[in-house]
């Protein structure tokens, strides 16, 4: 059981950074943006509307991925972290099943690689969430 945990933490971590470091120069982007226009509150700006959007997006991944962090450095699921992983297997799912009944997703690798890639942090939070403790020692 040690070693699926151990295996858990990684998944997280690795899903973690990734998020991290996905989120964090387009949040610095966005704040930068923001900042530098003076359109915080400018929701009729339809450019400031959508770096507002950005940021609060990245932001939630962000939160997400400290989530996931949390859990691997305390080596136990929390309900947080199941709600964040199910949340994110939403986008997985519905891109094959939409992908594979419009004929669009068929066994071409160069179609298949990039959703690959694309699906490669919420299936590591997604697994490490499963393969994670869940606090009690047996």
């Amino acid at each position: 059981m040690k070693v699926i945990n151990a295996v858990g933490r990684i998944l997280l971590i690795a899903a973690g950074v990734m998020m991290l470091a996905a989120g964090i120069p387009l949040m610095i982007e966005a704040v930068n943006y923001l900042n530098t226009n003076n359109v915080w509150w400018n929701f009729g700006d339809p450019t400031a509307r959508q770096y507002m959007w950005n940021l609060l997006g990245h932001g939630l991944n962000a939160l997400g991925a400290v989530i996931a962090l949390v859990a691997a450095l305390l080596g136990r699921r929390s309900g947080w972290l199941a709600l964040y992983a199910i949340v994110m297997m939403i986008t997985p799912v519905y891109t094959v099943v939409t992908g594979v009944q419009n004929g669009t997703l068929n066994w071409d690798w160069n179609k298949i690689w990039p959703l690959i890639v694309q699906f490669a942090a919420p299936l590591m939070y997604f697994f490490g969430c499963l393969l994670v403790g869940n606090g009690r020692h047996d």
